[in-house]
């Protein structure tokens, strides 16, 4: 059933995009992104945030690497608060390594709530408990990044 409301994602009126997103984002499964996971990587650039969120959502549920690294790539340092939260939280149930450098650097570079949000996230994916402190997670990954690149 998605694969017919993806055909819809580059709609030229915002509202359109935005249902269409938001039904996918409530309705697909991993094991159902045939026609879906390509026009979601396309539309995660939509000018709009809602569609951004909704598309971030999507690739969540997908649990795919291409899905993860268009979040990370794409939108967790976004403008828009409300996206970069939703990108975090993203790679975080995906548990996406690849993004332990940049949600450090999250710590350093947001409002608060970008910096707990991050640190929740870096706690989520490592098993580490180093809250919020920027210069302990950038020690910690000194230490640990090349286990990380090489698997």
């Amino acid at each position: 059933p998605a694969e017919p409301l993806a055909k819809h994602l580059h709609h030229p009126q915002v509202g359109v995009r935005r249902a269409v997103t938001y039904a996918l984002s409530r309705i697909i499964t991993p094991d159902q992104e045939k026609g879906t996971l390509l026009p979601l990587l396309k539309t995660i650039d939509d000018s709009d945030p809602a569609v951004q969120l909704n598309v971030i959502h999507a690739l969540a549920i997908l649990k795919r690497e291409e899905g993860a690294r268009a979040i990370l790539e794409r939108t967790l340092f976004s403008p828009n608060t409300d996206v970069r939260l939703a990108s975090i939280l993203a790679l975080a149930s995906l548990k996406y390594e690849p993004a332990l450098g940049p949600l450090i650097q999250c710590l350093k570079d947001g409002p608060e709530i970008i910096n707990l949000r991050a640190a929740w996230a870096l706690e989520e994916i490592t098993g580490r408990k180093y809250g919020a402190d920027a210069d302990r997670w950038q020690q910690w990954w000194q230490l640990h990044k090349e286990k990380f690149r090489h698997g």
